[in-house]
């Protein structure tokens, strides 16, 4: 029998990363996993499941050519800079995937009438991110394009977007909560990379919008509630309130993240067309209530609860 093939996974410690690893560990493939320190706990979980460790970041050209000899394929997020290794891994890879961000063309149009905002590089660098995938001569690539992943709701990831539900069981948000918006779990990402490299002809030259529900920030909460038997109280403030009160360095980032969700969730949402084709890869996609269940312990954590 021949042996299985072997996948480079960068970011590997990260949520996407991180499910990546581990479907393609659970389907019998070997795995070469990017990190960028090998004594953290996330990266010894993967190397106790039998992931290789290759220790270097997105700009260690040297040592992800080392970890790219005899793999079959390489799942990309963030966006490293591939021209540098390119060359001396097309003739052993023949997969890419890149996860980037739900509508990255539309955000570059958006980004075209934005020019001073702080998010307008954001778009951009995720099409351009896309386009070095497209162009690079590998025989078979894929572009996934994740939205609002659950997580962001979600201790530690909550730290960023919304500090004091895990400090006050409060929902101070900058983000509407009646704009609906795609949202998925971050974890079906890896779901959907390793359904790639197992059949990449099926998934090859497509880019896929990726979304588990449409769910507005007020929905999300409720079945957080509904959950974890608590109420969450909400406090809706304005970006220049964000940026003129909290002392957080990450601030006017938040607030420009917020801003460009509430002037982006229209035109995020996907076609009744798209939801089917979505459906037709059949990779099982988990909904916010289903992954606030299996996850009640880091719920009862992000909103302070014993036990």
């Amino acid at each position: 029998m021949s042996s299985p093939a072997t996948f480079l996974v960068t970011g590997a410690t990260g949520n996407q990363g991180g499910s990546t690893v581990r479907e393609l560990l659970k389907a019998g493939y070997r795995v070469h996993a990017l990190v960028r320190d090998s004594s953290k706990p996330q990266a010894k979980e993967l190397e106790s499941l039998g992931a290789v460790l290759f220790v270097g970041d997105y700009k260690s050209a040297d040592v992800i050519k080392q970890a790219a000899v005899g793999v079959k394929g390489i799942f990309i997020n963030p966006y490293p800079d591939i021209t540098d290794y390119g060359r001396g891994v097309a003739r052993t890879v023949d997969t890419l995937v890149i996860s980037t961000a739900i509508r990255a063309d539309k955000y570059v149009e958006w980004a075209e009438k934005h020019p001073e905002h702080l998010m307008q590089a954001f778009g951009r660098s995720k099409f351009a991110a896309e386009n070095v995938v497209r162009e690079s001569g590998i025989k078979h690539w894929t572009v996934l394009r994740p939205p609002w992943l659950f997580q962001n709701l979600i201790y530690p990831q909550s730290q960023m977007h919304f500090p004091e539900l895990h400090t006050k069981r409060l929902l101070t948000t900058v983000i509407r909560l009646d704009i609906p918006f795609p949202q998925l779990d971050a974890h079906d990402v890896g779901r959907f990379a390793a359904a790639v490299f197992a059949s990449p002809e099926k998934f090859s030259g497509k880019t896929i919008e990726l979304a588990a529900q449409h769910l507005t920030l007020g929905d999300s909460v409720k079945e957080m509630e509904k959950v974890a038997g608590v109420t969450i109280p909400h406090n809706l403030i304005t970006p220049e309130e964000l940026v003129k009160t909290s002392t957080d360095p990450r601030a006017p980032f938040r607030a420009a993240i917020a801003d460009l969700q509430n002037s982006t969730g229209e035109f995020l949402l996907l076609s009744p067309k798209e939801l089917e084709a979505l459906a037709g890869y059949g990779v099982p996609l988990t909904t916010w209530g289903e992954y606030l269940e299996k996850n009640q312990d880091k719920l009862r954590a992000t909103l302070g609860l014993s036990g």
